[in-house]
C-alpha cells in the first residue's frame, strides 16, 4: 500500500504541493498583509526515477504467442507479494512454458527449495485475454505448493541433488522433460482413430461355421464412439447330393457406449450389417441333379460386445456380435435343408491394428 502512495505522489504536479505561503504576488502587486515574511521560491529539483522492482520470477515462454510475458510477470509478483519468501533475497525461481497441442505444459525450478515442479494446464476455456492470468495463477500455485513444505519439514533430511542456484528449464536441458511430458499426455489422448485388420468367424444355426477376414476402422471419444467393418466370409456345406459354395460380403456400421474408457476398453454398441451373398450349389452326381446359383442382399440390425487393449500405438481387439437378417439369401438342396445367409447369426472377431 505504501509503494501505491509514492507512486501516486510522484505522479502529483508540482503545483499541487505548492503551500499558500509560497505564492509569489505579480509584479506591481503587493503582498498580502497577513504575511510575516516572504518565503524565496526554489528551483523545482528533477524527481528522481524509482528503481523498477525485481520481478518475482524469471519466466521463459515457447510457442506461447496469445500469452503475454509482462503481464504474466506482473500478475505473478502481486500474487507473491503477500506471502513472503521463505528466504528472502534468494533468486527468483525460474518458470519454463511451452504451447503444445493445445496444452500448456509449466515447470518451475525453485531455487529456494532446490525442487522442480511440473504441471500442464488446457487454456482452451477461457477467453483469449484472460489466459494470462489462468497461467500467472498456475505458476503461483506451483511455487506456493514448493513453499509449503519447508513449512512442515523446514530441514529433510534427504536433502536434494541440486544445491546451486536454479536455472531455466529449457536452457539446461533443451526441452527435454518438457517435451517429454508433452509427449506423455499425448499418449493419452480423448480421440484416437484405429485401423485393424482382422480373422473373423460366423454361424447360422442348424448351417456350417464360415471363416474369413476383413478391416475394421474406428474412433473412440471420451465414452461414446464407432466402427466401420468391412469383412468377406467363405464356407462349404457337404450334402448328399453335392457341394454348396457360401461366399459373402458384409459391411457393418455400429454406434459404440464406451463401458470401460481406460485401457482395457470395453466398447457396447448397436448398429446395422448388410451385404451381398453368394450361393452356389455342385451336384455330386450331374447325371441326377441340376447344379445352381443365387445371389442377393442380406440385412439387419446386430448388436456388439468389444474388448481392447493398446501396446504403445498397436492395439488388440476381441470383438462378439450378433444379429437378425430379416433381409436374406437362402437356397433349398433337394434332400437336404436349406442354405442360407439370414435370420439370427453370432460372429466372433479377432483384429490387429494401429491407433492413428
Amino acid at each position: 500500500m505504501i509503494r501505491r502512495v509514492v507512486v501516486l505522489l510522484a505522479l502529483l504536479p508540482a503545483t499541487a504541493l505548492a503551500t499558500p505561503s509560497s505564492v509569489v504576488p505579480a509584479p506591481g502587486t503587493s503582498s498580502p498583509t497577513s504575511a510575516t515574511s516572504a518565503i524565496p521560491a526554489t528551483p523545482a529539483t528533477p524527481a528522481t526515477p524509482a528503481t523498477p522492482a525485481a520481478s518475482a520470477i524469471r519466466l521463459r515462454l515457447d510457442d506461447c504467442p496469445d500469452l503475454d510475458a509482462a503481464t504474466i510477470e506482473a500478475l505473478v509478483g502481486l500474487e507473491l507479494s503477500e506471502t513472503p519468501a521463505p528466504a528472502p533475497g534468494a533468486p527468483a525461481p525460474a518458470v519454463s512454458a511451452i504451447c503444445a497441442d493445445g496444452l500448456v505444459v509449466i515447470e518451475v525450478d525453485d531455487p529456494i527449495t532446490h525442487k522442480s515442479l511440473s504441471r500442464a494446464i488446457d487454456p482452451s476455456a477461457s477467453p483469449a485475454a484472460a489466459r494470462s492470468r489462468l497461467l500467472a495463477l498456475a505458476i503461483v500455485e506451483l511455487i506456493h505448493a514448493s513453499w509449503t513444505e519447508l513449512t512442515f519439514n523446514p530441514e529433510p533430511q534427504v536433502p536434494a541433488a541440486s544445491t546451486g542456484t536454479a536455472t531455466p528449464v529449457i536452457a539446461r536441458s533443451g526441452r527435454s522433460s518438457l517435451a517429454a511430458m508433452v509427449r506423455a499426455l499425448r499418449v493419452r489422448p480423448v480421440r484416437r482413430f484405429r485401423l485393424l485388420g482382422m480373422g473373423a468367424s460366423e454361424v447360422f444355426p442348424g448351417d456350417v461355421t464360415r471363416f474369413g477376414g476383413g478391416l475394421r476402422i474406428g474412433w473412440d471419444g471420451r465414452r461414446l464412439g464407432w466402427s466401420l467393418d468391412v469383412v468377406m466370409h467363405h464356407g462349404d456345406r457337404d450334402e448328399s447330393a453335392g457341394n454348396v459354395t457360401i461366399d459373402s460380403v458384409s459391411a457393418d456400421v455400429a454406434a459404440f457406449y464406451r463401458v470401460l474408457p481406460e485401457t482395457p476398453t470395453l466398447r457396447v454398441g448397436l448398429g446395422l450389417r448388410g451385404g451381398v451373398a453368394q450361393l452356389v450349389g455342385t451336384p455330386a452326381m450331374p447325371f441326377d441333379f441340376r447344379g445352381g446359383q443365387v445371389t442377393g442382399p442380406f440385412a439387419g440390425p446386430l448388436g456388439v460386445l468389444s474388448l481392447s487393449a493398446p501396446v504403445g500405438r498397436v492395439i488388440i481387439e476381441a470383438t462378439m456380435s450378433g444379429g437378425w437378417l430379416p433381409v436374406s439369401v437362402r437356397a433349398q438342396v433337394d434332400g437336404g435343408s436349406d442354405t442360407r445367409v439370414g435370420g439370427g447369426w453370432l460372429g466372433l472377431r479377432l483384429g490387429v491394428g494401429v491407433l492413428l
